[in-house]
């Protein structure tokens, strides 16, 4: 029994251009050596297409938001919460520096506190370098050599 080949029912549509849009269109089937129903045709898909993903893209967009939510609720909650100890943290070590150096010599104080504040900034300085190179290390592992080393 020979194969029946189902046609597609297509529907004509059309449109105006101006003058100088009709010549670009023009030019461009030449260029392409397609038919102008092939341009047209492949242009309105692709218009299509890309509005249906600008929908798609929006409506990922407020899901992904809703998503994330509760997450941003619970940073927000947590960096509250952080402020709060460092704010207690400062203050029991203020307590700490008032108990100490009242505790010292009147006459060495000032001396003996200098110098703790100093080792302090110090050890500090020498943790963040030691930080710091080990971030670097691990971002050149990770994507290569910076482009200012190279």
């Amino acid at each position: 029994m020979p194969e029946t080949r189902k046609t597609k029912q297509t529907t004509i549509l059309e449109t105006r251009l101006a003058q100088a849009d009709r010549i670009r269109f023009e030019i461009l089937v030449k260029s392409t050596g397609r038919s102008r129903t092939e341009l047209v045709r492949q242009a309105v898909l692709e218009f299509m297409d890309r509005q249906e993903g600008q929908e798609l893209t929006a409506r990922d967009t407020a899901t992904l938001q809703a998503a994330l939510r509760p997450i941003m609720e619970a940073l927000d909650r947590h960096h509250e919460r952080q402020a709060s100890l460092f704010v207690r943290f400062g203050i029991d070590v203020g307590m700490m520096l008032a108990i100490l150096s009242g505790r010292l010599p009147k006459g060495e104080r000032k001396q003996i506190m200098d110098n703790a504040y100093k080792f302090s900034v110090d050890r500090f300085s020498k943790r963040l370098n030691t930080i710091a190179l080990e971030i670097k290390e691990m971002m050149t592992r990770r994507y290569g050599q910076s482009k200012k080393e190279s």
